[in-house]
């Protein structure tokens, strides 16, 4: 069992008092609240173990329009930016033994563009989800 709170107990002398209200709440604190749930909600959402479909040495990336052109900008998938390397580290680390947020935090990359990539290496038939 988990609890999120922004102000953990004893940070303010208010905190379950009947001087405790909701003069506190900031919209900024309400709005970054929300954003950490999204996105905490999105990583559970969109979390599975991915399997390499080519796991013997690197599949050719180019003729599947995974590499970008020299000078070009990052690929885009469904909205989410992601480069080169979070590709690569994606593709290597899909062994059906990691999750996309162990190759996220491995790889140092956020979550959602490990997801990205993991979604464009999807669609180029390159990745599937790990089934037991």
């Amino acid at each position: 069992m988990g609890c999120l709170m922004r102000s953990p107990n004893g940070q303010f002398a208010q905190y379950h008092t009947s001087a405790d209200n909701l003069d506190f709440v900031t919209p900024a604190g309400l709005h970054a609240s929300f954003c950490f749930i999204a996105d905490l909600v999105m990583m559970i959402e969109n979390d599975f173990l991915p399997r390499s479909l080519f796991p013997y040495g690197e599949p050719q990336l180019g003729r599947r329009g995974l590499y970008k052109a020299i000078g070009g900008g990052d690929e885009d998938a469904g909205g989410a930016k992601f480069d080169q390397m979070t590709l690569l580290w994606t593709l290597n680390l899909a062994d059906g033994g990691h999750s996309l947020l162990d190759i996220a935090i491995r790889a140092g990359r956020p979550f959602a563009a490990v997801a990205a990539a993991a979604d464009a290496l999807t669609q180029a038939g390159l990745l599937a989800q790990r089934s037991d």
